[in-house]
């Protein structure tokens, strides 16, 4: 019945081209006669048009009264007019060029298309239109438009439809007598196939088995059936086997779950001892790093300060350039120490990154006079090059940028002997593929950052190991040029938690280029232009500041610097060495403010400043409480504050950032 099926529907659709073909050519035929016959009669008709002699081309239409089909005739003027014509039956030549104006566009004649197109032809009402134009030595001088009643050519198609249908009509009988014989040889052993699955789903028995009669398709298709029978026979009997032995099987699965729920039990209680163990030992690390900054912060502080108490005296001139050595090494001491505490802040994922407003201009600036002189040391120079069109005013971390900008310059000015290193500073908007991330793009940009200097340049098999912790471009390095190798790492983190990139290209003997992209909003409001000299609050022989200053500090040598320095600044200081003698003191003396450091023996600042804070909430006053702290952490920044706190200074620090947190949290008392 399918293939029966299949035949009759190819026999039809071959039918149907056929006839489609045959009209499709018909019609062209016609075309291309009638094309013919009309560029013959406008070859006379134009000398005839020419001399103006309407007869003549009367006479050449009329001649086209010997070609069967043509029904009319007429040749148009230059303006569409009609100069001679010729019909044949009852249909006006009015009627037949009617027929050709209804479907042109209206207010357009034939007339017109013929002059741009060069031929019009067209099928309506069962008549076939063709015009072309008339012209005399390429000089348009009308149009011949003749019409054919197309009854020749019906009379052709009608007899071959006829003789198409009787080919179908006798193949379609060739091909189901053909069918219905193949059919019953092929479907035969379907049938049995179809029979014997029967069986099967019915009565499952897996016995039956289909003859095979023939080694064609259908006799692989027995044979595959037979297969498939076979193989289910065989799973069937092993079900049984196996649902025999189940029970067994199940007892003894149960047995190993049981053996390995006890198995996973006791490797969990190990990894949990595990993580507490890890736990533990990342806070001993912690509470090393934290103690490790105390310890190490807290004489820093009076080295620097005693350093810069002695550099504002009168010193000779090998005793200042000593006292600046001691200054400088102290200071390289506490940025390794920062490095460490930083790159430990990074690991624990504690750094976080502030969003604040700043001027660009006032950073690159800081950076220039900071790493001015050191440049000179060296005789290189050291160029800031703010390229025209860069966005001065953004949202970001300035703090960070600084360290990675003093890091990556200070290393450029270490590893470069001449020449120098030049800082290019540039803005651009957002790429178009990074405005989902950061909302509207218009209020973005890609701060670059290209740190280009004359240097020694680096290896490329070295290059990818600039960025790893505590490795350098080359060992030797260490000892010619210093550092720990974590410099550049701690740079990379930063960057990538601001959401940039960073990298770098260098040649040996060439130099390198570290260039980083930071994508920054841009501020609201312009930020004011603040310079690095502007923040120097270093006091002068700014001054004297009349406040009580109470001192809680159990290093005797931190002790003599805040008396020095806050005695400088015109204060009157009581000095206490532990966290009791704090409270009495404070009690009794009633200072204006208390610098109170956070561990000291027999009470540390923090129980202090809660006893402290109790005293006045029965009084009803607030005096400021400023954390000196020697611990970087956030987590201990935001215990001062759990404790009552009002502000932290960080040692080491310098003069002008004592004076600083002074005059922020005693605004009435101006400096007389």
């Amino acid at each position: 019945m399918t293939l029966g099926f299949t035949s009759l529907l190819a026999l039809f659709m071959m039918a149907g081209s056929m006839v489609a073909y045959e009209t499709y050519n018909a019609k062209n035929n016609l075309v291309d006669e009638l094309v013919s016959m009309s560029d013959l009669i406008a070859l006379n008709a134009s000398v005839a048009m020419m001399f103006n002699d309407r007869n003549a081309a009367l006479e050449d239409l009329r001649a086209l009264s010997a070609k069967q089909g043509i029904i009319g005739a007429v040749i148009y003027d230059i303006h569409g007019a009609i100069y001679a014509d010729f019909s044949r039956d009852a249909i006006s030549i009015d009627t037949l060029i009617h027929e050709v104006r209804q479907i042109c566009k209206p207010g357009i004649f034939p007339i017109e298309m013929i002059a741009a197109q060069k031929m019009f032809r067209r099928f309506t009402n069962g008549h076939a239109h063709v015009i072309l134009p008339v012209n005399f030595k390429d000089n348009f001088l009308g149009a011949i438009h003749l019409i054919d009643d197309m009854q020749q050519q019906k009379r052709r198609l009608s007899a071959y439809y006829l003789i198409v249908a009787g080919i179908v009509i006798i193949s379609l009988a060739v091909v189901l007598i053909l069918s219905s014989k193949m059919q019953a040889i092929f479907t035969r052993p379907l049938f049995d196939v179809i029979d014997s699955m029967g069986q099967v789903t019915r009565k499952k028995d897996y016995q039956v088995r289909v003859k095979k009669c023939t080694n064609d398709e259908f006799g692989v298709l027995v044979e595959q059936f037979n297969q498939m029978i076979e193989e289910i026979q065989a799973r069937d009997d092993a079900l049984k086997s196996y649902s025999a032995s189940l029970e067994s099987r199940v007892e003894q699965r149960t047995l190993d779950l049981t053996q390995a729920k006890e198995k996973l039990e006791s490797t969990v209680m190990n990894l949990e001892k595990a993580q507490k163990k890890a736990e533990k030992a990342s806070l001993v690390k912690s509470q090393f790093l934290a103690n490790m900054s105390h310890e190490i912060r807290t004489p820093m502080n009076g080295i620097l300060g005693m350093t810069e108490i002695l550099l504002s005296s009168k010193l000779s001139g090998e005793q200042e350039r000593f006292a600046i050595n001691i200054q400088k090494s102290a200071q390289t001491l506490l940025s390794i120490i920062n490095d460490i505490l930083d790159f430990s802040k990074i690991e624990a994922g504690k750094l976080e990154i502030e969003s604040i407003a700043f001027n660009l201009n006032n950073l690159l600036t800081d950076i220039e006079t900071l790493l001015m002189f050191v440049a000179k040391d060296k005789n290189l120079y050291l160029n800031v090059d703010i390229q025209k069109g860069t966005h001065l005013f953004l949202v970001g971390d300035p703090t960070r940028i600084r360290q990675i900008l003093i890091n990556l310059v200070g290393n450029a000015i270490k590893f470069t002997e001449k020449g120098g290193v030049t800082l290019t500073v540039s803005t651009s908007p957002l790429k178009e593929n990074e405005f989902q991330d950061f909302g509207d793009h218009l209020s973005r940009v890609d701060l670059s950052l290209c740190i280009k200097d004359t240097g020694i340049g680096i290896a490329p098999e070295k290059q990818k190991y600039l960025f790893t912790p505590f490795s350098q471009a080359d060992a030797s390095f260490t000892r010619k040029y210093g550092g720990t190798g974590l410099g550049l790492a701690i740079s990379s983190d930063l960057v990538s938690l601001m959401g940039g990139t960073i990298s770098c290209t260098s040649k040996p003997g060439q130099g390198s280029t570290f260039s980083l992209v930071l994508p920054l909003k841009k501020a609201e409001q312009r930020v004011k232009e603040v310079s690095l000299a502007d923040h120097a609050t270093r006091p002068q022989k700014t001054d004297k500041i009349n406040l009580h200053v109470l001192v809680a500090e159990d290093n005797i040598t931190n002790q003599d610097v805040f008396s020095a320095m806050l005695e400088t600044f015109g204060c009157k200081v009581s000095i206490a060495a532990t966290g009791i003698d704090a409270r009495d003191k404070f009690i009794s003396l009633k200072p204006d403010i208390v610098l109170m450091d956070c561990q000291m023996p027999k009470m540390d600042g923090y129980q202090a400043t809660r006893e402290i804070r109790k005293y006045e909430e029965s009084l009803g006053i607030h005096t400021p409480i400023i954390a000196i702290t020697a611990h970087a952490m956030t987590d201990d920044q935001d215990k001062c504050r759990d404790a009552g706190m009002d502000d932290f200074l960080t040692k080491p620090f310098m003069m002008e950032d004592l004076l600083a947190t002074l005059k922020k949290w005693t605004p009435h008392l101006n400096p007389s």
